[in-house]
């Protein structure tokens, strides 16, 4: 939500009250421009990764004649439960791979909700080390910032407004991150839908997200592809793959993209 193609939210001219459900309803100027095509314009076809898949699937859920239809990567559901999840898919890991010090560590730290940021951050990082040898293809951030100075889409400048714009919205969605429930808002869509998740994510549970989209109702078709040797950033790990899943979606279920 910081920045979209370049553009970015800035902190001292947009309330720090900003809400997933209040973006999508457009009482967010900028959400309203890049997630919202106006009425009457062309349809979208709406991409949601990690927490702005929580975004994407209730603009489409609120507006589906907006839409041709949705895609959602590595799925946000909740994240107390998905800390659950991956804490104990984590430590069975860990004992297969007889990765006695990491089992140790998580131990000692406990299951979640953890105390403070920093120990989840800890926790997450020893889970995904234990996964590195699995991923096929693991993006590092270098090469994703390397691939970004080199393209005619970026200005120095748009760098500047990324880090600042993640800051922002970090924060100012920090409480609602902890507490939302993608259950409790969406059970049903009316737009064909499309879900990719890895099966190396230590970011979100997609054991988790899975299960979510097999109760949502969609009358018009859904579809979800497991990526075996991929973590959270599905896109950016597997993009040939990404973009095979996109243009097939497209083309069967909305007739675009062919």
């Amino acid at each position: 939500m910081g920045s979209t193609r370049g553009r970015k939210i800035i902190p001292s001219r947009h309330s720090k009250k900003i809400h997933g459900r209040s973006a999508v309803r457009g009482r967010h100027p900028p959400t309203d421009r890049h997630c919202l095509p106006p009425i009457g314009k062309k349809k979208a076809l709406l991409v949601g990764f990690s927490f702005g898949s929580l975004i994407g699937l209730q603009a489409v859920a609120e507006s589906p004649e907006r839409y041709h239809g949705y895609v959602g990567l590595s799925h946000f559901v909740t994240i107390l439960e998905s800390e659950e999840i991956l804490d104990i898919e984590g430590r069975a890991r860990a004992a297969r791979k007889s990765e006695t010090e990491i089992l140790a560590k998580l131990e000692k730290i406990g299951p979640p909700p953890y105390k403070n940021h920093p120990q989840e951050r800890v926790v997450n990082a020893l889970i995904k080390n234990l996964v590195i040898e699995d991923t096929k293809n693991p993006f590092p951030a270098s090469e994703y910032i390397g691939s970004a100075l080199w393209s005619k889409y970026y200005k120095p400048q748009n760098f500047v407004g990324l880090a600042l714009g993640r800051n922002f919205s970090g924060k100012a969605l920090e409480d609602e991150i902890y507490t939302i429930d993608a259950r409790d808002h969406v059970n049903r869509i009316e737009v064909p839908m499309l879900w990719i998740s890895g099966k190396q994510d230590t970011t979100l549970s997609q054991t988790l997200a899975h299960e979510y989209f097999g109760q949502i109702k969609d009358p018009h078709g859904k579809e979800f592809i497991w990526l075996e040797d991929v973590a959270h950033p599905v896109h950016l790990e597997a993009p040939s793959t990404f973009q095979t899943a996109i243009r097939e979606f497209s083309s069967k279920k909305l007739g675009v993209l062919k």
